[in-house]
């Protein structure tokens, strides 16, 4: 029944394909009733083509005709790979050599932004200078590329597809520009390390999502791997139909969402230095997720105004006494929020047709809204008329990912906007 399920579900798609881009079904019959082709008048038609002297290519993009099984050995061309999009005041494109980006699929530290652009089945790791422009190609993925993170010099990200069951998580070094495999010495723990969802670096200490062996709903729990004392500590131990995710750290304190069934899920804040975990608000009856933190500012995804709808708000607060205030509370969705001083970025429905319908894919119209916590004002970052996501704020400036349009079809890159400054 699934095998079959699928395959309907591909025919069906194929199908919205070819009506979208005006393709036809021929049968033969049609073939055999269509008229005859003049044989010499496409000759001669021919012919005017060969003895044409000069060809115009410079709208045409080279690309390898083979790619080197080698993936390591498989660079981008020179330049720009996709061409690059005109969006707006104070925004710029910054990657021009993706093609699908997840939303986790990209971070920043410094002057350097660090992506993973895949296809179905490899991917390749770059590097962005954000001051000079410069973009380069460090890595090949042979397996197929899950999430990235970045701090100082190191960049991490995963790849799976090798070992079946197993996710890998590669360092890269920016000061040696090496490569080493990280496996933290713990092969029960490769073993359900499949499971990872989200991880975020911070100095010399890691955090993610890793799996349970009970493999029963939401079976996470929150990980910590400590770099100089090259262990791993669980940070989160929950119930066996519950579960953890969306972990973020800032120096000594780690957030992270508490998956309780069927309660609402819940912030939790936990502290390094003490091993305590507690309640990051006062527990309401509705959904909190998606958390981000930096300094003692919290950010997160609120449910508390939806009264049974899908309307999520973005709220902030500051540690260690957390008073919950609202930085939207539109009517539509807001989620997925980014937190950098006194600038709170997320993705916004209000603009889309259906806005309180987050979960369906539809045309979207998601778009970049930020507040400012001083001046205590909400502003439209930015709006593509398409669909929006992942923003994360870094030195004043707002990054998310926006599709374009190429021969090729839609790909996605990474743009930049840079916020006012009052």
């Amino acid at each position: 029944m699934i095998r079959l399920k699928s395959n309907i579900f591909i025919f069906l798609s194929f199908l919205n394909f070819s009506c979208e881009n005006q393709y036809v079904f021929v049968t033969e019959e049609d073939l055999y009733d269509e008229d005859k082709i003049d044989i010499e008048d496409a000759l001669d038609k021919l012919n005017e083509v060969i003895d044409k002297k000069e060809i115009d290519i410079s709208d045409r993009i080279e690309y390898p005709d083979v790619k080197t099984e080698n993936i390591i050995e498989a660079f981008a061309p020179d330049g720009c790979g996709m061409p690059v999009m005109d969006c707006g005041a104070n925004c710029r494109q910054v990657t021009c050599r993706g093609y699908h980006i997840y939303e986790n699929g990209f971070d920043l530290y410094s002057h350097y932004l660090a992506y993973i652009t895949h296809d179905i089945h490899w991917g390749d790791l770059y590097l962005v200078d954000l001051d000079s422009g410069e973009e380069i190609m460090l890595y090949g993925i042979s397996g197929e590329p899950g999430e990235v993170t970045m701090f100082g010099n190191r960049i991490i990200f995963e790849q799976f597809g090798i070992s079946p069951g197993i996710r890998q998580l590669l360092i890269y070094n920016l000061d040696t520009s090496n490569i080493e495999e990280e496996r933290y010495g713990l092969s029960e723990y490769i073993r359900y390390s499949c499971c990872q969802k989200r991880y975020d670096l911070y100095e010399d200490t890691l955090v993610f999502v890793g799996g349970r062996e009970e493999w029963f709903f939401y079976s996470y729990e929150i990980f910590l791997f400590d770099f100089t004392l090259q262990e791993i500590i669980q940070i989160s131990s929950t119930p066996w139909d519950y579960g953890a995710s969306y972990p973020r750290i800032w120096d000594n304190i780690i957030v992270y969402t508490l998956l309780e069934n069927p309660f609402p899920f819940r912030i939790m804040v936990y502290d390094i230095q003490s091993s305590v975990a507690t309640p990051l608000t006062e527990e309401v009856r509705a959904n909190q997720w998606n958390a981000d933190i930096w300094g003692n500012r919290v950010v997160w995804t609120d449910f508390r105004n939806g009264e049974g709808t899908q309307n999520s708000d973005i709220y902030w607060c500051d540690l260690p006494d957390c008073v919950p205030r609202p930085a939207t509370t539109n009517f539509a969705c807001q989620d997925w929020p980014s937190v950098e001083g006194d600038w709170i970025a997320w993705v916004d429905y209000r603009n889309d047709p259906m806005p309180l319908d987050p979960e369906n894919s539809h045309n979207r119209n998601t778009e970049i809204w930020a507040y400012n916590v001083s001046m205590d004002m909400e502003i439209q970052v930015a709006s593509f008329n398409k669909n929006l996501i992942a923003p994360k704020i870094h030195n004043g400036k707002v990054y998310f990912i926006g599709p374009i349009e190429t021969q090729y079809g839609q790909v996605q890159e990474i743009f930049e906007v840079t916020l006012p400054a009052f």
